[in-house]
């Protein structure tokens, strides 16, 4: 299908005040599915005011429920306090010789071991060796592995949890809100990568769909499979924002609202906005990925959210989408996000 015009970007709102927060639950806690849905534009658009991210990042990963009584959540919270320690002591308390024929869980833990001690030491909570967060990284991490031996330990799970760990400053929440962040991407962890192999499938078709012109021109410098993204789309792109960034950029991936894969419409922002940049005659594929990486920490977040969205609806008002395409973008798109009128 051809692409319809580009609408231009819309400006993002400001962060989701406390006051907006309050006003999405029933007096009982409660958020409707009609105010959950509200309340998942709403932070698309602008984001979360950082004073309340601690309680609002734990509904949108699924630690606490929308539907749940204030009630109900600080019972299940108890709960999951109860079978956090459960799962922690049963690695804490393993023999010697128990050790010794787990060769499964020797491996995670050595892999975890050595990943956590490397896990943003530029940043000040990890920079000390001793540093309480970093035990804390590492006792999650392994207590995740006793959660989900199947999917275990991957390199690049700890760079997402050490962003959760900085907001929630608390062992047992970051690691309920690291579960239902798991539960959302798990997929791009496994072993086989075939997840990951199709979301740059992807990524190179809505290219192709959008700029034929560069994605010809990628072709010619060998560079159009486009594993230059892998990384980005592994963890997030979080390697190339700081913290206070991530945390606009994840919340926005978070609501699901336009796509459930939301990161591949902000990576061809990022190509789109560079594209100039890289379609220099004398550039070879070496000068692309070394482009590519000089990025890191270089990136203008809030423009490039709004283009991601420009690009979002564009390809999600395509009369026929590639098929690969189709379940990347919601259908009907919802429209966006305004304030209710003053009464």
């Amino acid at each position: 299908g051809q692409l319809p015009p580009r609408l231009p970007p819309r400006p993002r709102l400001p962060p989701l005040s406390r006051e907006e927060w309050e006003s999405y639950r029933e007096i009982d806690g409660r958020v409707s599915k009609e105010n959950e849905e509200k309340f998942r534009a709403r932070v698309f658009a602008g984001s979360i005011d950082h004073s309340i991210r601690r309680e609002v990042w734990k509904y949108l990963l699924g630690y606490f429920r929308f539907d749940a009584t204030d009630i109900e959540r600080m019972e299940e919270q108890k709960a999951k306090e109860r079978e956090y320690e459960v799962m922690k002591k049963q690695w804490e308390s393993f023999l010697p010789q128990q050790e010794a024929n787990f060769a499964r869980w020797r491996e995670l833990r050595n892999l975890v071991e050595k990943d956590v001690i490397r896990t943003d030491r530029d940043v000040e909570l990890f920079h000390s060796v001793s540093s309480p967060q970093l035990k804390q990284l590492q006792n999650i991490l392994k207590t995740y592995i006793m959660y989900n031996m199947d999917l275990g330990y991957v390199q690049g799970m700890s760079d997402l949890l050490s962003v959760i760990l900085a907001i929630m400053e608390n062992e047992v929440d970051s690691f309920w809100c690291f579960v239902g962040l798991m539960d959302m991407i798990h997929d791009r962890f496994e072993i086989t990568q075939e997840f990951m192999r199709l979301r740059i499938k992807q990524l190179r078709t809505l290219l192709k769909v959008s700029d034929p012109e560069f994605y010809k021109y990628l072709g010619e410098k060998d560079s159009n499979n486009l594993y230059l993204s892998f990384r980005w789309l592994l963890v997030d792109f979080k390697r190339e924002f700081q913290f206070s960034d991530l945390m606009i950029l994840w919340e926005v991936f978070w609501t699901l609202h336009l796509s459930p894969d939301y990161p591949l419409f902000f990576a061809l922002a990022i190509i789109e906005k560079e594209r100039n940049n890289m379609m220099d005659p004398k550039f070879d594929f070496s000068d692309i990925i070394a482009h590519i990486n000089g990025l890191s920490k270089n990136l203008q977040l809030e423009e490039l959210l709004e283009k991601a969205e420009s690009i979002c609806r564009q390809v999600g008002a395509v009369d026929h989408l590639p098929e690969e395409l189709q379940p990347l973008v919601r259908q009907p798109l919802p429209p966006p996000f305004t304030f209710p009128s003053a009464k």
